[in-house]
């Protein structure tokens, strides 16, 4: 999620603990990569999202100390994503939040927050409120759709990457 404190790099955002010249590269990185997957139209996903790098943390029922490499926010509609991996992880990790967006975009998967908090979830229209925190990440309908479609992806982007030179 945005913060006042953050530094914006064209239509990124990187947060000021992690601003140093490879953050500004992945910033460049990153909005080329969304370029291409909106090129090759290769992904539906909303036009307003907001897009940061930073620390990401794990909000469903996770501690404040849990770590993730990425991570798409369905409220905002915000992808966030770790500077503090290799360059093609990185590329990896943005088209694999990216499926998450198009899942909620295109009601694949649904998720609901009521005022007080409680999490209800659907998962291509079957209620899957009871198992989302149960299920282990590999075995979590959404996460296996999602790796299995950026194994896809990611040559036509990395092709798509090389070809403008990018990388």
């Amino acid at each position: 999620m945005i913060r006042k404190t953050d530094i914006k790099i064209g239509d990124v955002y990187v947060a000021r603990s992690v601003y140093n010249s490879l953050s500004r590269d992945y910033a460049k990185l990153l909005s080329e990569v969304v370029l291409s997957i909106k090129t090759l139209e290769l992904i539906k996903f909303y036009n307003d999202m907001t897009y940061r790098i930073g620390p990401c943390y794990y909000p469903l029922g996770q501690s404040k100390d849990y770590t993730t490499l990425g991570i798409y926010h369905f409220l905002e509609k915000s992808l966030e994503i770790s500077p503090r991996q290799k360059r093609y992880t990185f590329i990896l990790n943005i088209i694999h939040e990216l499926i998450h967006a198009e899942q909620h975009y295109t009601g694949q998967y649904k998720l609901e927050v009521a005022a007080d908090g409680y999490v209800t979830g659907w998962w291509e229209n079957v209620n899957i409120t009871d198992k989302i925190l149960e299920w282990e990440y590999y075995d979590r309908p959404w996460e296996i759709n999602a790796i299995a479609k950026e194994i896809e992806l990611v040559t036509p982007i990395y092709k798509n990457l090389i070809k403008r030179e990018v990388i």
